[in-house]
C-alpha cells in the first residue's frame, strides 16, 4: 500500500506493482473554484504543461470532474481519444470537500463519490498497462492512498 499526503497538483505518482482485479485508490481533496480537474491512469510519466494539455502517454482511464458540466471518463492511445462517456451531474461542488474510490474489478473501473456508487467504466486498454496515477487542475488534495495487494 502506498499513502501519500497533501501533494502538489499536478502530481504524478508511479503505481506500485500492476493494476489488478481488487486494487483501490482512495483520493480525498477540496474541489476549488475552477473549471475543472482530471484524474489519469496512464502508461508513461509526462506531464502535460496544464490541465487542458492531452499526455503524450496512454491513459486507461482518464476522468474529468467537472462542477457545472459533470463527469467525463474515457481513455486515450496514440490514436487519439475513444468515446467518451458522460454524466450531466457532479456530486463534487466548487469548494466542496470529496472522498473519491477507483475500484479496480475484473472487467471495469468502478468510482465512488462521497461513499455512493457514481459510475463504471469498462476496461478498453490492459490494466498491466497503467502504471502511473496523474492528477492535475484546481484542487487541493489531502491524500491519496493505494492499495494493490494481490
Amino acid at each position: 500500500m502506498g499513502t501519500v499526503n497533501n501533494p502538489e497538483v499536478p502530481f504524478l505518482y508511479s503505481i506500485p506493482g500492476s493494476l489488478h482485479h481488487g486494487s483501490k485508490i482512495e483520493i480525498a481533496g477540496q474541489m476549488l473554484d475552477s473549471e475543472r480537474f482530471r484524474v489519469d491512469l496512464k502508461t508513461g510519466s509526462h506531464v502535460p504543461d496544464n490541465v487542458d494539455d492531452n499526455t503524450d502517454d496512454d491513459v486507461n482511464f482518464h476522468l474529468s470532474v467537472r462542477p457545472l458540466y459533470g463527469i467525463s471518463r474515457n481513455h486515450m492511445t496514440e490514436d487519439g481519444w475513444g468515446e467518451e462517456e458522460h454524466d450531466d451531474e457532479c456530486p463534487i461542488a466548487h469548494g466542496a470537500e470529496f472522498k473519491m474510490v477507483i475500484l479496480v474489478e475484473e472487467d471495469k473501473f468502478k468510482v465512488v463519490i462521497n461513499d455512493l456508487d457514481f459510475c463504471d467504466f469498462q476496461h478498453r486498454m490492459p490494466l498491466s498497462l497503467a502504471k502511473f496515477l496523474y492528477i492535475n487542475g484546481e484542487v487541493k488534495i489531502h491524500y491519496i492512498k493505494i492499495e494493490n495487494v494481490a
